[in-house]
C-alpha cells in the first residue's frame, strides 16, 4: 500500500547546485543487467546518440540498459522508453538524469497491486509520452518525475484513474514550465555563481513546479492566479545564497506540503513575498562583505517533518489559512531583521517564538516590534524587547509597542550594555548588604536609575551595581552635594589632592563612609574589585600615606589633546566592510575562549596533558622504525660515501628522537604529579602548559579558559561583560564596539587574575612543596625568567586568548573606519601627563589597571615617581608611568656608572588604549616620552625604559610595550644590561635590561617634540 504522509519525507536533497555529485544515482547498474539474447545489439543510432550526449555516460549508459531492456517486451508492454532516450541524449546536458530511475518507483507502487503486462503500459506509458514531449522543449524528464509526477501520484491508491486524474494537470504544469524557462531568471543554464551556483535544469522544476504538484486541475486553470504566480517568480534572480537557504528552509517544503491543502491563491501570496525578501538580503549582506557560512543559520520556522506541526497547530484552533498567515507575518519578520546588524542571526529565534505561541496573529507583533526598535548592531536588544513584550498580556503588547516607538526605539529600563564597559566597574551586594548601604547613606533604591540595577543570580538575591551608580543616586537623594562632589573630583584629577589636610579629608568622609570606594571609582576608573581597597575612610587614606605628600613631586607637567573620531551610531555596512578586511579568524578564535559556558573541572588537566603526549608518541613512532630500517641497512653497508650519507640522515633523526623522547618523559612526570595536586594547582599547571602548547580557539585553550570563568563566577564586572558578549554578538557580524567589548572582557579576566591571592598562594605553596614541579612546568613558562609566578600565569593567558593578536587586529579596525574620512567628526580630548605625590597615589597601580595594585606601599618610596595620565573632559585618570631614580649603573653605555631614571609602566587603562588606533597608541607613547625627556633635562641624567625582555614591566599590555620598543630600537635606542638599582614585584635582573631613551649628553635623543608636530597638527 502507498506510503502515508508522515513516510514520505521530500528533504533537500541539494541537486540543484553545480557541484553535487552525481555519478551515483542509486539507479540499475548496467552490469548487472539481465543479459540479452545472442544475436541481439543495441541500435547503432541509440549508441551515437549516447557517445554524443551531453549527459553524463553513467546516466547514459543506465538509462539505455532500461531501454533494452524495454525493447525486450512485447510491443504492447512496453513504456516507449527510446523516443525519450532519445530526447534526453540530443537536449539533455550534464545536469540530467536518467528518469528510468523514478519510473522504477512508480514501478514499485504497481507491483503492490499486481498491476504488470499491457495494464502497467497502459498507466505508465502515457507519462513517458508526456516526458518525452516536455524533454524536447528542454524540461529535465527526471526532475519532472522526481519533483511533480511521484509526489503527485504517489499517494492515489486508484492506479487505475491515474492518467484520468493527473495527466492533464501535469502536462499544464509541464506547459508552464516551458513558458517559464524562456524567460528570467530561468533563460540562463546557471543560476547564480561560485560556491552557490544552481543548475537551472533543477531549480525550474523543483522551484516553480514541485509547489504546483497537489493542486487539482480546476485550481490550475485560473489563468490570473498562474500569471500572478509567473511574475512573483520572474521578479526573482534567484542567485543569492541567503535567499536560496532561506526558500529552501522555509518556503519550499511548506508550499511541498501545504500543496493542494491551500487555495492557490494563498500560495500566490506567500511567492509574492519573496521578492522583498531577495532585495533584503542583496542590498543587506553583498557577498564582497559577507563571507558566512550560510548552512549553519538557524531561519526555520517549520521543520520538513511539518505534518506534525499541521496537526498541533489544528488542535490549537489553527485554520489552513491561519498557516499562511502565520508564514506571511514571518515572511514581514525577516525583511526587519534583515536591516539590522545582527538580525539574520535572529530569524531563528523568532521562528521558536512563533512555534511555541502558535498564534497567527504573534507574528505581526513582533514585526511592529523589531521596527520599532533602534539597532545598536546586536542581538540582545530585540531579544531583551521581545521578553519583556512577551511578559504583559496580550492586551497589553501593543501599548508596549507604542512605548518603545515614543521613547526613541529603547525601553527606559532596558540594560544598556556599554554600562558594563569603559572602566565601569560593578560590584556584588547581597540584598541585606545592599539595602545596609542604603540606609548607611540615608537614600533609597528609588533613587537609583532603574536600568543600572540587576539581579545576577536572582534566587540568591544577588544585586549588581555600578560604583557610579551609587553617586548618582546619592545626588538625586542630596542635591546640594554636588558642589562637595565636583570639588573632590577636580583636586585629585588636577594633582591638587596633595594639599589636603586632617580637616579636608574629614570633610570627604563626612559624605557617606560607603561612599568611599564609589568617589575613588569616579576619578580612577581602573580600579578593580578584585584588588584589595588600601583604606575604608580618606581619613584612614590620610593616615597610612600622609608621608608621600611630604616630598615634592618633579616639576615636569605635560598638556596634550588626544584626537578621538566620534560616529554617529551603528553602520551595519561599513562594518561589513572593515570586517572583509580584518583577520576574522583572529577574533573568532578568542571569542570561542569565552563564548562558552559548559562547566569544566580542574581534574580533566591530566585529559589535555595525555593529548599532548599522545601527540608526541604519535611522531616518535615513524622515528623510531625509520631508525629501525636504517640500522638493518647500515649493517649491510661497506665503508663508503653511501654509508656516510645514511649516518648523517640516522644521527639526525636519533637527534629529533632524542628530543621527542625527553618531551615525552617530561609529560610522562608531569602526569604522575597533578594526581597529586589539588584543584587551584591543577587550575596554575593548566595555563602554563595551556599557554606554550594550545591554539588559540582550540580545545585545550578554550577548557583553560574555561577554567578561569569558572572560577570567577562571582565576579559582578567579569560576569555582567561576558553575560552581555553572549547575548550579544553573532560573531560572524561582529562589530567595532563589540569587539572592543571582547578585548576589555579578556582584559578583565587577565586582571581578575592578577588580583587572585588564593591562586597567588597556591602557587608559592606548590613551589615551596615541590621544587620538582617547578622544573617540569619551567619548559612551558612564556617568560625569560622561567620562573613560576603570576606574571608566568597572565603570560600564559593572554598567550592562549590570542590576547596581543586580538588588540592588533582591534587597532587595524580602527585604522580603516579612521581611512573613511566621512564617517564622524574628529575632535581632540584634552589630557595631561603630570607628577604627583598625594595619599590617593597609593592607588597608583590601579590607575592603569596593573599587578603593582598589590604593592601600595611602594609609593612612600622617595625615588619612584608617579606620573598620572588624566583626562580633564570626564575629569579622570586614565592611566600611570613610573619612574625610578637610581643611584648608579649603565656604565655598559657610559662608561662609568652614573645616576639614571628607570622608567616602566606605560599603562593607559585597558578602555583607553583599547579603543585607539596603533597611530593613536604612538601618539599617546610620544606624549610620555615627551616627560621623559623633560625629566631628563630638569635633572640632567639619563632615562631608560627598564625591563625590555620581561613580560609586564614595560606594559602590562604586550602589544603597546611591542609598540613603544619597536619605535625606540628604530630610532637607535642603546639597550643595555646594568640598569641596576630596582627591583620592584620583579627582580632587579629583570629591570636591568634596558634601553637608553634620553641622555643630556646626546641632544639627538631629544626627538618627541619634532615628532608630534607631524601628528594631528600637534
Amino acid at each position: 500500500m502507498p506510503l502515508t504522509d508522515n513516510e514520505i519525507t521530500y528533504s533537500d536533497d541539494d541537486s540543484e547546485f553545480l557541484d553535487e555529485e552525481r555519478s551515483d544515482d542509486g539507479g540499475d547498474d548496467p552490469g548487472e543487467a539481465p543479459l540479452l539474447p545472442d544475436g541481439h545489439r543495441p541500435k547503432r543510432a541509440l549508441l551515437r546518440l549516447a557517445e554524443c550526449s551531453l549527459m553524463s555516460e553513467g546516466q547514459c549508459s543506465r538509462f539505455l540498459a532500461s531501454v533494452e531492456l524495454d525493447l525486450l517486451r512485447p510491443p504492447d508492454e512496453r513504456l516507449n522508453l527510446q523516443p525519450l532516450f532519445e530526447a534526453c541524449c540530443r537536449i539533455g546536458n550534464k545536469s540530467w538524469l536518467n528518469p528510468a530511475q523514478y519510473l522504477n518507483k512508480l514501478d514499485a507502487i504497481l507491483e503492490k497491486f499486481l498491476c504488470s503486462g499491457a495494464e502497467r503500459s497502459a498507466v505508465l506509458s502515457p507519462l513517458t509520452v508526456l516526458l518525452t514531449e516536455l524533454a524536447e522543449q528542454g524540461i529535465n524528464p527526471a526532475a519532472f518525475l522526481q519533483y511533480i509526477i511521484l509526489p503527485r501520484i504517489e499517494n492515489d491508491n486508484d492506479w487505475r484513474r491515474w492518467n484520468e486524474h493527473h495527466l492533464d494537470a501535469l502536462k499544464l504544469i509541464g506547459e508552464f514550465l516551458v513558458t517559464m524557462k524562456g524567460a528570467p531568471p530561468f533563460d540562463r543554464e546557471f543560476l547564480g555563481s561560485g560556491d552557490t551556483r544552481l543548475l537551472r535544469d533543477v531549480v525550474l522544476v523543483k522551484y516553480v513546479g514541485r509547489p504546483l504538484s497537489g493542486f487539482t486541475l480546476s485550481e490550475l486553470k485560473k489563468e490570473d492566479l498562474l500569471e500572478r504566480y509567473r511574475e512573483a517568480w520572474q521578479m526573482l534572480k534567484v542567485d543569492n545564497p541567503f535567499t536560496i537557504l532561506f526558500m529552501k528552509t522555509n518556503l519550499l517544503h511548506f508550499m511541498y506540503t501545504m500543496s493542494g491543502r491551500i487555495d492557490f491563491v494563498q500560495l500566490v501570496a506567500i511567492i509574492e513575498n519573496m521578492p522583498a525578501i531577495e532585495t533584503g538580503f542583496r542590498e543587506n549582506f553583498p557577498e564582497r562583505c559577507f563571507n558566512l557560512d550560510v548552512k549553519t543559520l538557524k531561519m526555520s520556522l517549520y521543520k520538513y517533518d511539518i505534518s506534525r506541526s499541521v496537526y498541533e497547530r489544528k488542535r490549537k484552533g489553527f485554520s489552513n489559512y491561519d498557516f499562511v498567515v502565520e508564514l506571511r507575518a514571518y515572511l514581514s519578520i525577516i525583511v526587519a531583521l534583515l536591516g539590522t546588524g545582527s538580525g539574520i542571526f535572529l530569524c531563528g529565534y523568532f521562528a521558536a517564538r512563533l512555534s511555541a505561541l502558535k498564534s497567527p496573529d504573534a507574528a505581526s507583533l513582533f514585526e511592529r516590534l523589531i521596527l520599532a526598535i533602534e539597532d545598536d548592531g546586536g542581538k540582545n536588544i530585540y531579544v531583551w524587547h521581545t521578553r519583556r513584550m512577551l511578559s504583559h498580556s496580550p492586551d497589553e503588547r501593543e501599548a508596549y509597542i507604542e512605548m518603545v516607538e515614543t521613547n526613541g526605539g529603547v525601553d527606559p529600563s532596558y540594560p544598556v550594555a556599554q554600562r558594563y564597559f569603559d572602566g565601569a566597574e560593578l560590584e556584588l551586594y547581597s540584598e541585606k548588604s545592599f539595602n545596609a548601604k542604603l540606609k548607611a547613606l540615608g537614600i533609597t533604591k528609588e533613587d537609583f536609575d532603574p536600568q543600572v540595577i540587576s539581579q545576577l543570580n536572582a534566587g540568591r538575591g544577588e544585586i549588581t551595581v555600578p560604583h557610579h551608580a551609587w553617586i548618582s543616586a546619592y545626588l538625586k537623594h542630596y542635591p546640594d552635594r554636588r558642589v562637595d562632589i565636583d570639588r573632590y573630583r577636580s583636586e585629585v584629577v588636577a594633582g591638587d589632592d596633595r594639599s589636603w589636610d586632617d580637616e579636608r579629608v574629614r570633610e570627604l568622609d563626612a559624605l557617606g563612609i560607603p561612599l568611599h570606594r564609589p568617589l575613588l571609582h569616579s576619578v580612577i576608573p581602573g580600579l578593580s574589585g578584585a584588588i584589595s581597597y588600601k583604606s575604608n575612610t580618606f581619613a584612614g587614606l590620610m593616615h597610612q600615606y600622609r608621608s608621600v605628600a611630604q616630598i615634592e613631586p618633579i616639576p615636569v607637567s605635560h598638556e596634550f589633546r588626544v584626537p578621538v573620531r566620534e560616529v554617529s551610531s551603528f553602520d551595519k555596512l561599513l562594518s561589513a566592510e572593515v570586517r572583509s578586511q580584518v583577520n576574522m579568524t583572529v577574533i573568532k578564535q578568542a571569542w570561542s575562549c569565552i563564548e562558552s559556558e559548559a562547566a569544566v573541572s580542574p581534574d580533566n588537566v591530566t585529559y589535555f596533558i595525555n593529548m599532548e603526549f599522545e601527540k608526541l608518541k604519535e611522531a616518535y613512532s615513524p622515528k623510531e622504525r625509520e631508525l629501525f630500517k636504517y640500522g638493518s641497512v647500515m649493517a649491510s653497508l661497506t665503508e663508503g660515501a653511501e654509508k656516510q650519507k645514511l649516518e648523517k640522515k640516522v644521527r639526525s633523526l636519533e637527534k629529533a628522537s632524542a628530543h621527542i623522547k625527553s618531551q615525552m618523559e617530561l609529560f610522562e612526570s608531569l602526569l604522575r604529579e597533578t594526581g597529586y595536586m589539588n584543584a587551584k594547582e591543577k587550575i596554575i599547571t593548566a595555563l602554563i602548559v595551556a599557554g606554550k602548547q594550545a591554539e588559540t580557539g582550540d580545545d585545550f585553550a578554550r577548557y583553560a579558559a574555561a577554567l578561569l570563568l569558572d572560577r570567577y563566577s562571582g565576579d559582578a564586572t567579569l560576569q555582567g561583560r561576558l553575560e552581555v558578549l553572549r547575548n550579544d554578538v553573532a560573531i560572524d557580524l561582529i562589530h567595532l564596539g563589540q569587539l572592543e567589548m571582547l578585548v576589555e572582557t579578556i582584559d578583565t579576566l587577565g586582571r581578575a587574575v592578577a588580583g587572585d591571592s588564593d591562586l597567588k598562594g597556591a602557587l608559592e605553596s606548590l613551589i615551596s612543596r615541590n621544587e620538582e614541579v617547578e622544573k617540569l612546568l619551567a619548559p612551558f613558562i612564556l617568560l625569560k625568567s622561567k620562573k613560576l609566578s603570576m606574571e608566568a600565569i597572565d603570560a600564559a593567558l593572554r598567550k592562549l586568548t590570542g590576547f596581543a593578536r586580538l588588540t592588533a587586529e582591534r587597532g587595524k579596525w580602527q585604522e580603516i573606519l579612521e581611512s573613511f574620512s566621512e564617517q564622524g567628526k574628529r575632535f581632540f580630548e584634552p589630557y595631561r601627563i603630570y607628577a604627583s605625590r598625594s595619599a590617593v597615589d597609593a592607588y597608583y597601580g590601579d590607575m592603569g589597571s596593573i599587578c603593582l595594585s598589590g604593592i601600595p606601599e611602594a609609593v612612600s618610596d622617595p625615588a619612584l615617581q608617579v606620573f598620572r595620565l588624566a583626562s580633564d573632559s570626564d575629569r579622570k585618570i586614565k592611566g600611570v608611568m613610573l619612574m625610578y631614580r637610581s643611584s648608579g649603573g649603565l656604565s655598559s653605555c657610559m662608561r662609568k656608572r652614573v645616576p639614571f631614571w628607570h622608567s616602566f609602566a606605560f599603562n593607559p587603562i585597558p578602555s583607553l588604549l583599547h579603543k585607539m588606533t596603533r597611530r593613536q597608541q604612538l601618539f599617546l607613547y610620544l606624549n610620555f616620552r615627551r616627560v621623559l625627556e623633560r625629566v631628563c633635562s630638569h635633572s640632567g641624567i639619563p632615562v631608560v625604559i627598564s625591563g625590555i625582555h620581561s613580560w609586564g614591566i614595560v606594559s602590562n599590555d604586550s602589544s603597546f610595550a611591542d609598540l613603544i620598543l619597536a619605535f625606540e630600537r628604530k630610532f637607535n635606542g642603546v639597550e643595555v644590561r646594568d640598569a641596576a638599582g630596582l627591583s620592584l614585584l620583579y627582580s632587579e635582573a629583570s629591570y636591568s635590561e634596558a634601553i637608553v631613551v634620553a641622555d643630556p649628553a646626546r641632544s639627538e635623543t631629544f626627538i618627541a617634540e619634532r615628532l608630534l608636530e607631524r601628528f594631528y597638527g600637534g
